[in-house]
């Protein structure tokens, strides 16, 4: 973890990070290989040195005698024997042996000839255009200074905090201290105990809790508020919670789940004041509540305030809300529903819309034979560079992705909240507001900066690198909307010059963007972005990296580093690496230059060169790599039996074949190379894995339609939360008010993120009067898509089913359980129906299955345990009992 000591180092961490890893998500969302980008690159990339790691055991004696120095990769010698691998205990290894002889082959090609690409200019209309928009910067940051800083992802991580501290001592902390009754309360904030389920653990631990907020000791540590609770420099916050009159907090004593009667999504948890109300962070206390007068107590607040609800929810209230109903959602047992149309729509966010996505302006033409080496410095010591563009537009690449849906690219998720970090949502929020989609982009390149702190000083963590990307889009970007959104994303923006290059600078967090021209932007940490633009010329190689770059060419994908740019990097790493791979830290530590080339049309489909200090590395490490590489072919040979009844890994089966056959592991002096070749038949691959990507396409949309249920589940219980019972098929189920007929997916809208929507309905009126029945085209994508505004989503009605006209039934009701009891059930087609329109399915004992239609064969169902089942035909008494909740019969498995 990052030791945070200020404000402005927390916020520069957290800033790097975000910026680094959504590059790394965005180069793994082109490529197609997912996942989260690592937290250490320059480890990671750095570890690929080592080729492909023998098993723990495998390394030679003298590369695993820790006596010996590792210092000097050269003084300590592998032996040139190895044990075998012990991946498969089941199966007999292969005695060690002496090194095999290695093939020699041509070292990897010098630089490849041609004439260089010209280098990127400087557009000073682009620069001028980014300087006058300084002023507006200027005023976006004077009123988030004098706004606090707050966001919703901060609140939404104030509720996960508050949630994690209720996990571990069962109930809240107080306003003054943790709110366990037998502990001493001398007086430090509620938001000092939260500390350790922020990440502040360390700041956490600098306090001393049995003293005041404002004794000689924790009177000093009010500086270091943490940026979650704003950015005053005085160290005042405008989050507080509310006490007083009905409202859930007070001193000594931390309120429990069980005490909020009223319901989790019906309570505030914290709030945001006005800035006349912001207090000391470390001081006790909470906003003073009066039922008769509730928004006294949070001061001068705009047009709306943010709020997170007990349930973990945040959202924004509008100061037009009505008082008795804002004293309702403060009060946490007050014994009064609160109904979801009682709260006004909040005002449009001030922020900017996502920019169009900038679409291609010019055609995709043949890659040119030379890399462009320009904004590479110098101090780079390793480089990630791909074609997003043309990796997209293969013809092989686009015919499987012509047969999977959109969602698999992440082409739906674009309008994901920014706070769905750590995957493809994330690169799609990140790629909205810059005017970019990932696949127009022509190159994006990760670059690492050389520079590291003395390696026996620190940690890696506070020794990682400093990095910088660059970004060539193939499209003009709508720079002005993408500046606005990035400056209400970070918490401090300015606009400086460096060069002839207008950057915008977060002071801070020492990171900026910097935009070239109209379709090309740098982003990274200030000092190694301006070494980038100080290359901006560079048209040959000037270093090793580079130098590897160049040989490379202009494959879709390169990954070069140089290894002795960065030696004090690699011994830092060696430190720390486990004692298994620890074995192998000479050849490690030995490491000269690493490169992996990757390309569909070229004659290598990959290769990975790695060349030593000294050649007898590269003779000892073949020996061990040749060795399992036979083993692996062998264990291969067996696995094919198992792999032609695969259904997904048959298809593939001929070019895993031939994968195996001709791949090669060479040596040329100094330099180790594994060689896949160019796959045969690969226009093929499209056409043999359509039934594999059918079935994928398939289980997704039954995941996708599982989840959809869970949500509704969720949704149901939230509202049982505030009312006490569930939603009747006509209405909202209480039986004072009227049913003019609106369906209960209408009223569980506020509980699925659509409060917006709901308040458009009138529901005093049926589903289809003049006002209402435009909003059926609005139907929510939870309850699918069918442009009739038709779903699938039914609950069950009739003798003994829990659904009735008018009347909404509680948990209290359901007395066969309610893991026994069905709530929503999705049907085939043939009986959706309008999703604004009340009714349920008719249900009749005497046949059972006859209400659910076609679907009857296998389909999917909510249980009114919040569990989701899919079911291959069900037997109709099995589903009687599963629809009837009070028949006395209880079911097992099903």
């Amino acid at each position: 973890m990052l030791r945070a000591t200020s404000s402005e180092s927390i916020e520069m961490q957290m800033m790097s990070r975000w910026i680094l890893c959504t590059s790394l998500l965005f180069v793994s969302a082109i490529v197609g290989c997912g996942g989260n980008a690592p937290e250490k690159p320059a480890q990671k990339a750095s570890e690929q040195t080592t080729g492909t790691a023998p098993a723990a055991g495998s390394a030679p004696a003298a590369a695993g005698d820790k006596s010996a120095p590792m210092a000097d990769a050269g003084t300590d010698m592998p032996d040139k024997s190895a044990a075998a691998p012990t991946a498969d205990s089941t199966k007999p290894m292969p005695d060690a042996a002496p090194v095999a002889v290695a093939p020699k082959v041509t070292p990897p090609a010098a630089a490849i000839t041609g004439p260089a690409p010209v280098p990127a200019k400087v557009d000073p209309e682009v620069q001028k255009r980014i300087a006058g928009f300084g002023e507006k910067i200027k005023a976006l940051m004077a009123k988030k200074a004098a706004e606090g800083g707050l966001e919703k992802n901060d609140f939404k991580q104030l509720g996960l905090a508050f949630h994690n501290f209720e996990s571990t001592f069962s109930h809240f902390p107080a306003l003054n201290g943790n709110g366990a009754k037998d502990s001493t309360a001398p007086g430090l904030s509620w938001r000092v105990y939260l500390l350790p389920y922020l990440d502040q653990a360390p700041l956490y631990n600098e306090f001393k809790l049995d003293e005041a907020w404002d004794s000689e000791h924790n009177k000093a540590l009010i500086s270091k508020m943490p940026p979650i609770y704003g950015t005053n420099e005085e160290g005042k916050t405008r989050v507080h919670v509310l006490t007083g009159n009905g409202a859930p907090f007070k001193n000594d004593v931390g309120i429990r789940f069980a005490e909020i009667t009223d319901g989790t999504s019906n309570t505030f948890l914290c709030v945001e004041a006005g800035a006349d109300k912001a207090e000391i962070w470390t001081k006790p206390g909470g906003l003073e509540f009066d039922p008769k007068d509730p928004f006294k107590c949070l001061g001068t607040i705009g047009d709306e305030f943010m709020v997170a609800f007990m349930d973990g929810s945040v959202r924004s209230i509008a100061k037009t809300t009505k008082p008795d109903q804002l004293a309702l959602l403060i009060q946490s047992g007050d014994g009064t529903p609160l109904a979801p149309d009682a709260l006004e729509a909040p005002t449009a966010e001030a922020v900017a819309a996502p920019a169009k996505i900038a679409e291609p302006v010019t055609p995709l033409e043949p890659a040119t034979p030379r890399v462009d080496l320009s904004y590479i410095p110098t101090d780079a010591f390793a480089a990630v560079v791909v074609h997003p563009r043309r990796i997209w537009s293969h013809p092989v690449v686009k015919s499987i992705r012509d047969q999977l849906p959109p969602e698999a690219f992440g082409d739906a998720s674009r309008d994901m909240p920014f706070e769905a970090r750590m995957g493809v949502g994330q690169v799609n929020e990140v790629s909205g507001w810059l005017g970019i989609a990932p696949q127009n982009v022509d190159e994006l390149t990760v670059l690492f900066d050389k520079s590291l702190p003395d390696a026996a000083t620190t940690g890696f963590a506070d020794g990682a690198p400093q990095f910088g990307v660059l970004v060539r889009n193939s499209g003009p970007i709508d720079i002005e909307a993408a500046i606005t959104k990035l400056t209400q994303r970070i918490k401090t923006a300015e606009v400086q010059e460096f060069e002839g290059v207008q950057l915008i600078v977060s002071p801070g967090e020492g990171a900026c963007f910097a935009f070239i021209n109209d379709s090309m932007f740098l982003v990274g940490q200030v000092d190694f972005v301006k070494k980038m633009i100080t290359a901006k010329e560079q048209v040959e190689s000037t270093s090793a990296l580079t130098k590897r770059l160049e040989a490379a060419g202009n494959r879709l994908f390169v990954l070069a580093v140089d290894g002795v740019a960065t030696e004090s990097a690699l011994k830092l790493i060696a430190r720390d690496i486990p004692p298994p791979i620890s074995l192998f830290s000479a050849y490690f530590l030995g490491a000269k230059e690493l490169s992996i080339l990757m390309d569909l049309d070229a004659a290598e489909f990959m290769q990975l060169n790695l060349q030593f200090k000294k050649p007898e590395l590269a003779t000892g490490l073949y020996g061990i790599l040749d060795q399992q590489w036979t083993w692996a072919k062998g264990q291969y040979e067996e696995a094919k039996g198992f792999m032609s009844a695969d259904p997904f890994a048959a298809p593939l089966q001929p070019y895993s074949d031939q994968l195996i056959a001709e791949t090669q592991l060479t040596q040329a002096d100094d330099t180790l190379s594994f060689t896949i070749p160019k796959i045969k038949d690969l226009d093929q691959l499209p056409e043999r894995m359509k039934p594999a990507i059918e079935a994928a396409r398939k289980a997704a949309e039954n995941a996708k339609r599982m989840n959809g249920l869970k949500q509704i589940g969720l949704a149901f219980h939230n509202y049982h939360d505030v009312y006490n019972h569930f939603p009747a098929f006509n209405g909202s189920g209480q039986k004072d008010q009227p049913h003019p007929g609106l369906s209960w997916r209408v009223h569980i809208l506020p509980f699925i993120e659509e409060a917006s929507l709901y308040n458009q309905f009138k529901l005093d009126e049926a589903w289809d009067s003049e006002h209402n029945k435009p909003l059926i085209a609005k139907m929510p994508k939870l309850y699918g898509t069918n442009a009739e505004g038709k779903t699938s989503y039914h609950v069950i009605t009739g003798k003994g089913a829990p659904f009735q006209k008018d009347a909404g039934i509680g948990l209290r009701d359901i007395t066969d359980g309610t893991s026994n009891t069905i709530l929503v059930v999705e049907t085939g087609e043939d009986v959706a129906d309008i999703w604004t329109k009340p009714g349920a399915l008719e249900f009749n004992p005497e046949d059972p299955l006859k209400c659910i239609g076609a679907a009857f064969k296998e389909f999917s169902f909510l249980m009114m345990d919040g569990s989701v089942r899919r079911s291959k035909d069900i037997k109709p008494e099995t589903f009687s009992k599963l629809v009837q909740h009070a028949d006395g019969e209880v079911i097992g498995d099903f």
